[in-house]
């Protein structure tokens, strides 16, 4: 702009003081201003030019399972170990919010703690079960839970009962002569006879002997 100015006057031509020279100025000054905006414009638009373009964060999508077991298809998800089984026999985890369900059933999972703490494996377990037929082997009543019982001195497994033989047993365990007492014991009353007097005598006994336990019941599932 300066520059400008001094040729004017170097040209003697225009004085300051002239019309002519103020509009020429005034023209000037607006020119240098245009250039000097499209030279800012122009610096701009080569900086943004050579500015590197920002990362972009690719989305990672991951390809379906090859054999995806967690899916739930008609109420149903497939245990690891039995195949499938309705979501109410799967027991759930929540973390961080979300919920999990276990990779094998219930069932499964009860199977594979017993058998850990018998020290055998789940499909042995499941093949002394085959052979009990799921009846007691001492009392043959069918049940959907048998204990697998063991002797509590050398430890070696022996079959399945029910709970109710299983506790009858107990005492006897490693005593076989205490066993026999209690049979030959039994087995004597149970050949007595009984007169009719005895027998509403007894009656009348195991009936409040049977009210008793059932009021012990009551209360126990009440407290």
């Amino acid at each position: 702009m300066k520059k400008a100015i001094r040729e004017l006057l170097n040209d003697q031509i225009l004085s300051p003081n002239t019309r002519r020279f103020r509009a020429v100025l005034k023209q000037e000054l607006v020119d240098y201003r245009s250039r000097r905006r499209e030279a800012k414009t122009l610096k701009r638009t080569e900086v943004k030019s050579h500015v590197r373009p920002a990362k972009v964060k690719a989305i990672e999508i991951k390809p379906p399972l090859k054999n995806n077991r967690r899916v739930i298809v008609d109420g149903k998800l497939i245990c690891l170990v039995c195949g499938p089984q309705p979501v109410a026999q799967f027991s759930t985890v929540v973390r961080k919010g979300r919920k999990y369900f276990d990779s094998r059933c219930d069932s499964c999972r009860k199977i594979a703690c017993i058998a850990r703490n018998h020290n055998i494996s789940p499909s042995k377990y499941r093949e002394l079960l085959a052979l009990s037929g799921g009846k007691c082997s001492i009392c043959g009543t069918s049940s959907k839970r048998l204990c697998l019982d063991h002797c509590h001195t050398s430890g070696r497994l022996r079959g399945f009962v029910c709970n109710r033989c299983n506790m009858a047993i107990a005492p006897f365990d490693g005593n076989v002569d205490l066993g026999e007492g209690v049979l030959r014991y039994l087995r004597y009353w149970s050949e007595q006879p009984m007169s009719e007097a005895d027998l509403v005598t007894g009656a009348e006994r195991e009936r409040r002997m049977k009210k008793i336990r059932q009021g012990a019941t009551r209360r126990k599932k009440a407290a």
